[in-house]
């Protein structure tokens, strides 16, 4: 079996990479850290600015704090704003602290936070994935997204994880019925796609994490680009004869254990 059959790659779509029985690991248990191991945190669709937002902020708050946990990571999967600013969205907004550095305070996630863009960031404030790259590029924040699909590879010294980060606002699914609606250009979308392709052929950490925006993760560019059941992008990646693991996201923090 060569190596890019034995090597993971997980689809990340959910508020946090429970992942459980396909890995061994335990939410509950984290247990002490290998040398060289991270913490990584997952959240998305998360950017109401609303009770809900705030919520789950305080539950992955309590879920650190309770466990000793320092997560060296948080990924933000997409759909990062959902409020639209009246006065106009920009690095200046005060949307940025009510959305993200006053809720995921560096007190608790003192790392890089790596966002990808879902639909609301494209559509909700005009230009709003535009601020979002100059916000990171800009300001000194936590907030990372270099470009609209990078890659990341994780851990030190030997890389433990690649992080493959996707922008799924793709013409035929995030355009509207009459291409419309902000989105990835056609360009655009074919450059991503043969950047993935070449990401997925070449060399990579022991584990890989492709993260995109949860509700277009597996939706299909359109029929002459049908690579597999899945759409685009899961086609790209079963092509690469890697095993996937795909989750939802939680509207609401879980419930309190009695």
């Amino acid at each position: 079996m060569d190596r890019r059959r034995t090597l993971k790659t997980i689809f990340c779509s959910s508020a946090a990479l429970a992942l459980g029985s396909r890995l061994g690991w335990s939410a509950d248990s984290p247990g002490p850290l290998a040398d060289g191991a991270m913490h990584l945190l997952a959240i998305g669709d998360f950017g109401t600015t609303g009770k809900e937002q705030l919520e789950v902020a305080a539950a992955m708050q309590r879920y650190i704090s309770e466990r000793g946990i320092e997560p060296q990571h948080l990924l933000l999967l997409g759909d990062n704003f959902y409020s639209n600013d009246k006065a106009g969205f920009s690095v200046e907004s005060e949307l940025w602290k009510k959305t993200f550095e006053d809720v995921y305070p560096s007190a608790a996630f003192p790392g890089p936070c790596h966002a990808v863009l879902g639909n609301h960031d494209y559509h909700n404030n005009p230009g709003g994935e535009k601020v979002q790259l100059a916000y990171s590029a800009k300001q000194r924040s936590r907030f990372t997204i270099p470009a609209k699909w990078y890659r990341l590879d994780l851990g030190s010294p030997t890389p433990l994880l690649t992080v493959i980060a996707l922008d799924s606002n793709l013409p035929s699914v995030s355009g509207g019925k009459k291409n419309d609606q902000s989105c990835l250009t056609e360009s655009e979308a074919n450059e991503q796609q043969a950047w993935l392709e070449a990401q997925l052929a070449g060399e990579r950490a022991p584990l890989t994490l492709v993260i995109a925006q949860p509700s277009h993760l597996f939706q299909r560019r359109s029929r002459r680009h049908q690579r597999s059941p899945q759409g685009w992008l899961g086609g790209s990646v079963r092509e690469a004869s890697c095993p996937c693991v795909s989750l939802r996201p939680r509207s609401r923090p879980p419930a309190p254990r009695t």
